[in-house]
């Protein structure tokens, strides 16, 4: 009919809205360049020898100067610790007395353990899962505890957690 080789593509998934916008989230093309010259002293100065040269495609160009998002997240997500029994991580320095770190008030709290206190305290929050609790609760660091959300929310992510971890 067209008197010629044509190559057709039948774009029926979402992955076909992945194919088309990919270069755009990707990031600017980079290409590293090495020139070696050495000095008189026969030494290779490797800042000068590493030299980033980006070109911008027309698209970025024109959502950039547009002052568009490149690349968001809405509504964020909040990793979520899963544990088994005192056995939650703790961060600490490494110059504390461990006994000190142990001693503190918030030293067995985790975003797990708080999450049962707050099922206890608030009878409304106990059929919330905790994947679902972020959308309806906020994480406090400082103090370690959930906090009625005022606006906004968030989505809970639930690391995996393989049998075999222990």
């Amino acid at each position: 009919m067209y008197n010629c080789y044509m190559n057709v593509e039948v774009c029926s998934s979402i992955k076909a809205v992945k194919y088309l916008f990919k270069y755009l989230y990707k990031g600017h093309e980079r290409a590293s360049i090495s020139i070696n010259e050495a000095d008189n002293n026969g030494e290779i100065d490797e800042i000068q020898r590493y030299r980033d040269a980006r070109w911008v495609t027309p698209p970025e160009a024109l959502w950039r100067i547009y002052g568009f998002d490149i690349c968001h997240i809405s509504p964020s997500v909040r990793q979520l610790q899963l544990h088994l029994p005192n056995m939650h991580m703790l961060a600490f320095d490494s110059d504390k007395d461990l006994r000190d770190v142990l001693d503190k008030e918030d030293a067995g709290r985790s975003m797990l353990t708080a999450y049962f206190e707050a099922n206890r305290q608030h009878v409304w929050a106990r059929d919330i899962l905790y994947r679902d609790f972020p959308m309806w609760f906020t994480w406090q660091t400082p103090g370690k505890y959930w906090k009625k959300r005022e606006k906004g929310g968030q989505v809970g992510r639930i690391v995996c957690a393989h049998p075999a971890e222990g």
